[in-house]
């Protein structure tokens, strides 16, 4: 079959390149750009930044197609508009160009999105399955495969997902909010951040005009971009990559808007470096911001894998308006491309909240550090999983430690808890999965639990539950080490099988009466132990009980 590459010539001519003789493959349903985070309507994994199919952004949302709803593909890179022109003359300075540097006639003949951003028509403010809503080519009835790329009759996302339930970011208003987007097909051009609240009739209502309001076209609160990538999560942004950014509010819609350049230079031979590589021997359409970060991402020599495809996102700090009302509203990015006569869009639910702590979650966590006016702690349950209500997809969340796991969660707002794989037995080894809800508790003897337990500050106490402040090493919980009946019941816990002298029965029964005494481990209901406490990293497959005190 062949895979069909829209180009346009001097004339402003429609053609098609055919690439049958140069690629032998299935059909490909072009994909080119996306907003990866905040989680996006399709992302109910919630991949974020990090991880997902093959590591790359693009493919956030695979799997859930409905044709008869209108969406052959419901990966995040397929919603977008589909041969759409500027109305009148380019606008854009010519130093925020990405393609045709050294050709100024041809670039200003194409008409492409990039030439006045803002200006060229979308079908949906979140993007449409296939991009060719209207019918290919415009007109023609019915739902079809068009060339090119896409389908036709497609679904429009913010109609689609409106009763799908997707992800929602909750951001503090006042607050500087992190977003970022990743490229399958790197057409260059430049995108910008809008911000609409949802109307009354719900989120199907929204238009394209509500988030080209002024007031809605967020502002960029820095003068660089960071560089994360997805298959080396890094929870710190000081330690991600800085690289600086362009801007233009020249020659934008609305007048006077910013807008921002691609960053990453596509290369000058090859379509974008589509037919070559990203290595772009050729040179790139201006220089390369760091190692890797030029290209075209996917490319003709690997459509097959999909391994040389861009694994990284790029990542903008957003300003959060101090004055908007609280509620419920839908960010929206706009990428318009350069070197076609395309626009690509992607939309996340955001949620704003009252109240400023400086912070949003810009680890790429979904949250912030916490609520300054509260003080939490996390208390383990072993041989514990909860399913469901997950924040992150633990397989794309992997920890050393059960402590690492532990962290991340008290770092996430909306965390309430975790489940660790406490093992490296198979794929599932070593995944933190976290919460925001406990709802479905099973027994799971290699999986260890915490359940974020917060209170106010300053109640009156000098420790965080009521104690001295000392966990001290008598009891582990800052008691003198007696176990008083008056003021506790304490009982056994199922959990796992592990290693020891004593039965079961006679274990309990010691481990009960020994204020020091933490679980049992046995080998078999035969072969027990008492102890105090055992290492994170020696829980694999071992516990058989656990003491529980109230």
């Amino acid at each position: 079959s062949t895979l069909n590459f829209i180009i346009l010539n001097m004339d402003n001519m429609f053609r098609l390149l055919s690439l049958s003789v140069l690629v032998s493959m299935a059909t490909l349903v072009q994909g080119h750009g996306n907003m990866v985070y905040p989680p996006v309507f399709q992302d109910y994994n919630r991949y974020g930044m990090w991880g997902g199919p093959s590591n790359h952004g693009g493919f956030v949302g695979c799997g859930r197609n409905n044709r008869a709803g209108g969406v052959d593909n419901s990966c995040a890179l397929q919603w977008y508009s589909n041969y759409t022109f500027i109305p009148g003359t380019p606008t854009l300075p010519a130093n925020m160009r990405t393609f045709f540097n050294d050709n100024p006639g041809r670039w200003r003949s194409m008409r492409n999105p990039w030439g006045a951003p803002g200006t060229a028509p979308v079908q949906s403010p979140c993007g449409v399955s296939g991009g060719n809503l209207n019918g290919c080519p415009v007109g023609v009835p019915g739902k079809q495969d068009c060339p090119g790329g896409g389908h036709s009759a497609g679904a429009k996302a913010e109609e689609y997902y409106s009763t799908r339930n997707p992800p929602v970011t909750e951001w503090r208003r006042g607050s500087v909010a992190s977003a970022a987007f990743t490229l399958s097909a790197n057409h260059g051009g430049g995108y910008t951040y809008r911000l609409a609240r949802i109307p009354d009739g719900g989120m199907s209502k929204l238009t394209e005009k509500d988030f080209l309001k002024p007031e809605n076209i967020l502002e960029f609160a820095t003068a660089t971009h960071r560089i994360t990538w997805r298959d080396k999560r890094v929870d710190d942004p000081e330690k991600w990559m800085e690289i600086p950014a362009r801007d233009t509010a020249t020659g934008t819609f609305p007048k006077g808007s910013t807008w921002r350049r691609n960053p990453i230079p596509a290369c000058r031979a090859g379509h974008g470096g589509f037919l070559s590589s990203n290595e772009c021997p050729e040179g790139t359409w201006f220089p390369a911001p760091g190692k890797g970060l030029q290209g075209f991402s996917f490319t003709s020599r690997d459509m097959a894998h999909f391994t040389k495809a861009f694994k990284f996102n790029v990542v903008d700090q957003l300003k959060v308006p101090a004055g908007l009302p609280l509620g419920d509203y839908v960010l929206s990015w706009r990428w318009d491309n350069d070197q076609t006569p395309q626009i690509w869009n992607t939309c996340s639910a955001i949620r704003i909240i009252d109240g400023s702590d400086g912070s949003d979650g810009s680890d790429g966590s979904d949250g912030s550090e916490g609520d300054s006016d509260k003080t939490c702690k996390m208390e383990g349950e072993r041989g514990v999983a909860y399913h469901g209500s997950d924040i992150l997809n633990g397989k794309n969340n992997k920890k050393p430690t059960e402590a690492g796991c532990s962290e991340h969660c008290m770092k996430v707002e909306n965390c309430v808890g975790y489940s660790y794989v406490n093992n490296d037995d198979n794929e599932w080894g070593r995944t933190c999965w976290l919460k925001t809800a406990l709802n479905d508790k099973r027994q799971n003897a290699a999986v260890v639990s915490g359940v974020k337990k917060c209170s106010d500050k300053d109640d009156g106490s000098e420790g965080d539950d009521g104690s001295d402040g000392n966990d001290g090493p008598d009891g582990d919980d800052g008691s003198d080490g007696d176990d008083d009946k008056d003021e506790k019941t304490c009982k056994m816990m199922t959990i796992a099988e592990g290693k020891g002298r004593m039965t079961a029965e006679k274990a309990s029964k010691k481990c009960e009466s020994n204020p020091k005494c933490r679980m049992i481990v046995c080998k078999n209901a035969k072969k027990c132990s008492i102890a105090v406490d055992v290492a994170a990293d020696d829980v694999k497959n071992r516990f058989y009980m656990i003491k529980v005190c109230e």
